[in-house]
């Protein structure tokens, strides 16, 4: 199974080639998609967002649900192939735009044939393995304009930001993650307050607030900048969190 990597993104918008039918025959209806989204690239060239050599930037193929904006599909599925836009842009008739809010992915990287293996790993096993649950559809990402065989599934595993249970980090890659024994990702707590299966330290609920306020305050960081207020905050959000709740 291909290593997932974990990725906050924020909002984004796509303008593309709207079109749903049945999910069991989503090659049929979705290539020709792709066919007429890059056969009339020209009509949005000018509001699509580029990369440094001018191509598109951001090639998507996003799902939605009938009866759940960018819900998970059952037997029936929506399907936007596009790229990315302006979020102002206005789109040309024919083409739909949709924008998607800020999630926390697990971003796979496979071939068109490991796309099948991957997607059913992710979510059969390696999710609820990890006690992660999806929170929308799964969408896919074309890093190499023209290069259809190179795909990336982004598995959506919370809305906006996943945060540390114990000193409240935002979690938004690999390296900021806890570990288990072996080296494993814990996506519960960060490598700060958890590493090989254990907690780093015996700190207090209190104690765990005031290292993160002299931290923060170091960091500069926007959030600290008035410490009574940020720890006034804290006390009131740590409470909360799974190392510190009381049942």
């Amino acid at each position: 199974m291909a290593e997932l990597k974990l990725k906050y993104a924020e909002e984004f918008t796509v303008a593309g080639k709207f079109g749903q039918g049945k999910a069991d025959e989503g090659p049929q209806w979705i290539v020709p998609l792709w066919e007429q989204a890059n056969g009339a690239y020209s009509q949005i060239q000018d509001i699509a967002l580029k990369n440094e050599s001018g191509a598109p930037k951001g090639m998507w193929g996003l799902m939605g649900h009938p009866d759940n904006y960018l819900g998970r599909w059952d037997d029936q599925g929506l399907y936007l192939a596009g790229c990315e836009v302006r979020p102002d842009a206005k789109v040309p008739e024919g083409w739909t735009k949709w924008t998607v809010p800020a999630h926390t992915y697990l971003v796979g990287d496979c071939s068109g044939t490991a796309y099948g293996e991957l997607f059913q790993q992710t979510i059969e096993q390696y999710l609820p393995k990890h006690g992660l649950q999806l929170t929308g559809a799964v969408h896919e990402h074309y890093p190499e304009p023209g290069n259809p065989a190179h795909v990336e599934l982004y598995f959506p595993v919370a809305k906006g930001q996943l945060f540390c249970q114990s000193c409240g980090m935002p979690l938004t890659n690999n390296e900021e993650l806890g570990t288990e024994q072996g080296g494993e990702a814990n996506y519960e707590y960060c490598g700060y307050c958890y590493r090989d299966g254990a907690f780093t330290s015996d700190s207090s609920m209190e104690e765990m607030i005031e290292l993160c306020l002299k931290y923060g305050a170091e960091s500069g960081a926007e959030f600290f900048a008035d410490r009574e207020q940020a720890k006034a905050r804290m006390q009131a959000w740590f409470p909360t969190l799974k190392r510190w709740k009381r049942d």
